[in-house]
């Protein structure tokens, strides 16, 4: 797989069609780094294929960078796979506070998130 790298992070699309977005390890997320990396995947991936979000090396997310990608619309649906305990917080701040515009889910395997979103492909 080809990865290209984004703010904040590397995208490349996998065999099965999803979209892999891996954070770099210590990115912090700020709002315009967030604007950064929703432009970068509404043109990496304009058919909306489904996204695997490794949010394993964040360092933290502002709260309007939070808004911001949980109002966007660039996948059909999205896993976020944690690594650790500060990502799995994370994590559960932006599925309980925020209300995300695509289905989205929090997952500890990658293998679970990826057969979920398997069942969003066409």
């Amino acid at each position: 797989m080809d990865w290209v790298k984004i703010p904040a992070g590397a995208l490349c699309v996998e065999p099965s069609g999803i979209v892999h977005l891996r954070i770099s390890q210590g990115a912090p997320m700020d709002e315009a780094t967030a604007s950064d990396m929703v432009s970068a995947l509404d043109a990496f991936n304009p058919a909306k294929a489904p996204l695997l979000c490794d949010i394993g090396g964040i360092a933290w997310v502002d709260k309007d960078a939070r808004d911001l990608i949980a109002s966007a619309h660039y996948a059909r649906a999205r896993a976020i796979v944690v690594r650790d305990s500060a990502a799995g917080v994370i994590a559960q701040l932006f599925e309980n506070l925020h209300h995300p515009q695509i289905e989205t889910r929090v997952f500890t395997d990658e293998n679970e998130a990826r057969a979920w979103l398997k069942t969003f492909l066409d």
